[in-house]
C-alpha cells in the first residue's frame, strides 16, 4: 500500500515538472525572437552608422588630399535654349519716327537804308511757326540778350510780340549797345521754349561793331506744341511673342501720369509730353515689369520733337521657370599644393538615388560665353567655363585647370535624367585622373523663390 502511494506521488511530481518545463520553453523561444529582432535593429543601425562614419570619413580625406576644391553649388530653373529669352525681357525701342523738329535759322540778311537808324543799329525780323504745320503763332515772344565780350556782361535785353502774321521786329541801338553777340529764343503759350541761338555781330555788322552802316536780320524760330509726341507700347508674351491683350500699362513722368488697357492687338497709345517716361505693366498671370526711362521729344542737341516712339514689352509668364532644377552649376578650384588638372580626362558622377550618370567634358562645346556653354552640356557631357584663368589657355582643345582658375561647370539635369524635384537628394562625386576625388551631397530645397537656388 505504502508502495502504490509512493508511485502515486511519484507520478504526479513527474507531471508536475513537465507543466513548468513547457512554460520555461515558450517563454524561451519568445525572448529569443525578441532578442532577434532587437539585434536586427542594432545591427542595421550600426551598419547605417558605419556608412555614415565610412563616408563621412571619405570626405574628410578627399578634403584634405583631393585634387579638387568645391566653391558653390548652384541650380538654374530656366529651361535648355532659353537664354536668349531672357535677353528679351523688358522693353525694347524698334523705331523712333521723328515728324516735326524744333528750329532757330537766319533767313538771310538785307541791308538797312534807313537813314535815321543806319548809324545807331538794325532790326531783327523774326517770324514764329508751328513747326508740325508751319502754322504762323499769334503772340508769342521773342527775346533777344545782347552781350558784350569786352566788358564781360549782360548790356540789356529786348523783346517784342508776334503779330497776326507771326511777325515781329525788334530794333538794336549797337551805339548805345555795343553789343559783340546776341542770344535769340521765342516762347508760346502751350509751346516749348525754342533752344537759344548765339547771333553773331558777323551777321548784322559787316564792318565791325560801331562801324555803320548796319544790316537788319531775318530769322525764323518754329516751336514744338506741348504733348504732341506720342509713345506707342506693343506688350507681348517673351515665349510666343503673341500680344498680351488686356494688359494695364501706366505711364509716369515728372508732373504726370496717363494709364490705358492694351487692345486685342497688345498695344496702348499715349499723347505725352518731352520727359523721361516710365511704364508700369500688370498683366494676369505675368510678372509685373516696370521699364527704364525712355526720353521722347528731345534730340541729342537739345532740340524738342515731336515724335513717335515705338516701344516693344516683352513680359515674362508667372510660370516661366521650370518647377525643377534643369541645370546644376559647380563652382570649383584646385585644393592647394595641386598645380594643373586635366578637366578633359576628369570624370563626374552623378545620381539622385533612382538614376546614375557618369560625365566627361564635352571637348566640342561652345565655348562663345557663358551661356553657350552652359547649353554645351547634354546626355552624355558637362561644359566648362572659366570665371577666372589666370593663365588666359583654357579652352576645349586644352582644357587643362591650373592654380588659381576658377571654373565653372554645368551640368545639364534634364538631359541625363535627373528628377531634380524639390526634395531630391542629389550625389555628385568628381573623379580627377589623378589623385583622390571629391565628394558633394545636398538636397534640393522644398521651395523656389528665383531662377537660381543655392545648393551647397
Amino acid at each position: 500500500m505504502i508502495t502504490k502511494l509512493r508511485r502515486i506521488i511519484m507520478r504526479l511530481r513527474d507531471d508536475e515538472r513537465a507543466d513548468i518545463g513547457m512554460g520555461t520553453l515558450i517563454l524561451f523561444i519568445a525572448f529569443l525572437i525578441v532578442s532577434a529582432m532587437a539585434a536586427a535593429v542594432l545591427i542595421n543601425a550600426v551598419n547605417l552608422f558605419r556608412q555614415q562614419a565610412e563616408r563621412s570619413s571619405e570626405q574628410i580625406l578627399y578634403m584634405v588630399s583631393g585634387t579638387f576644391a568645391i566653391k558653390n553649388v548652384a541650380g538654374d530653373r530656366l529651361k535648355p535654349g532659353e537664354d536668349a529669352l531672357m535677353e528679351l525681357i523688358g522693353e525694347h525701342i524698334v523705331d523712333r519716327d521723328v515728324l516735326a523738329s524744333e528750329y532757330v535759322e537766319i533767313m538771310g540778311t538785307a541791308q538797312n537804308t534807313d537813314p535815321t537808324t543806319s548809324n545807331y543799329g538794325f532790326y531783327i525780323n523774326v517770324t514764329v511757326y508751328n513747326a508740325l504745320d508751319n502754322s504762323t503763332l499769334l503772340g508769342a515772344t521773342v527775346y533777344a540778350f545782347l552781350y558784350n565780350i569786352t566788358q564781360d556782361k549782360l548790356l540789356t535785353t529786348l523783346s517784342g510780340s508776334t503779330d497776326g502774321s507771326g511777325n515781329v521786329s525788334i530794333y538794336v541801338n549797337l551805339t548805345k549797345y555795343p553789343a559783340d553777340y546776341i542770344k535769340i529764343y521765342a516762347e508760346s503759350s502751350g509751346y516749348y521754349t525754342s533752344k537759344e541761338y548765339t547771333l553773331t555781330s558777323t551777321y548784322y555788322a559787316p564792318n565791325g561793331t560801331g562801324s555803320p552802316p548796319y544790316n537788319n536780320v531775318s530769322m525764323s524760330i518754329g516751336l514744338i506744341k506741348v504733348g504732341v509726341s506720342q509713345l506707342i507700347i506693343d506688350v507681348k508674351d517673351v515665349r510666343s511673342s503673341l500680344p498680351i491683350p488686356g494688359a494695364t500699362v501706366r505711364i509716369i513722368w515728372a508732373g504726370g501720369q496717363k494709364v490705358a488697357i492694351t487692345d486685342v492687338s497688345g498695344r496702348v497709345t499715349f499723347d505725352v509730353p518731352t520727359a523721361y517716361i516710365k511704364a508700369d505693366i500688370f498683366a494676369k498671370d505675368y510678372q509685373t515689369y516696370l521699364t527704364k526711362s525712355i526720353l521722347v521729344g528731345l534730340s541729342n542737341d537739345g532740340k524738342h520733337l515731336v515724335e513717335r516712339v515705338y516701344v516693344v514689352v516683352y513680359m515674362m509668364p508667372i510660370d516661366f521657370y521650370s518647377d525643377r532644377l534643369e541645370f546644376l552649376m559647380i563652382k570649383l578650384s584646385l585644393m592647394g599644393g595641386v598645380d594643373r588638372v586635366d578637366l578633359g580626362e576628369t570624370v563626374i558622377e552623378i545620381t539622385d538615388g533612382q538614376h546614375e550618370v557618369s560625365l566627361t567634358m564635352n571637348l566640342s562645346q561652345d565655348m562663345t560665353n557663358f551661356y553657350t556653354t552652359k547649353n554645351s552640356a547634354d546626355d552624355a557631357h558637362f561644359s566648362a567655363y572659366p570665371i577666372l584663368d589666370v593663365g588666359g589657355v583654357f579652352s576645349p582643345e586644352y582644357p587643362i585647370v591650373t592654380s588659381g582658375d576658377i571654373i565653372m561647370i554645368f551640368i545639364n539635369a534634364s538631359a541625363i535624367g535627373l528628377d531634380m524635384k524639390p526634395g531630391t537628394n542629389v550625389f555628385i562625386k568628381i573623379i580627377p585622373p589623378n589623385g583622390y576625388p571629391v565628394i558633394e551631397e545636398f538636397t534640393v530645397p522644398p521651395f523656389f523663390g528665383d531662377r537660381y537656388v543655392n545648393l551647397v
